[in-house]
């Protein structure tokens, strides 16, 4: 009986630790991103509309820049191109009822 107890308790301890775990992650992941803007001021990111991505700089120039976004070309006003904090490229969408999504963000992973 106390093995079956013991055994209870520490499923439990670990439930706890992955979730808090869980947590921490979706509360980090969008913490770099909040300070960041588009170039029509708005918050680049809400909750669920940042995605990892790959993405490719095609062109850039003081006004827009153009990329390519999981083989799809856009162009994006540059002011709301930024560089990635943790390396890896990141498109933030704007819901629409649009068919196509408009990219509001796009963080681009430099060097790698």
């Amino acid at each position: 009986m106390a093995y079956i107890r013991q055994s209870w308790l520490c499923s439990w301890v670990a439930l706890v630790l992955v979730l808090v775990c869980a947590s921490l992650s979706v509360a980090v992941h969008g913490a770099w991103h909040d300070h960041y803007t588009s170039a029509q001021g708005m918050p680049c990111c809400g909750k669920r509309d940042c995605v990892v991505v790959r993405a490719r700089l095609l062109h850039q120039n003081a006004e827009e820049t153009a990329v390519e976004v999981e083989g799809q070309p856009y162009m994006v006003p540059t002011r709301s191109v930024h560089a990635s904090e943790d390396m890896h490229d990141w498109a933030c969408w704007a819901v629409t009822d649009r068919p196509n999504q408009l990219l509001r963000c796009l963080f681009l992973a430099i060097g790698t």
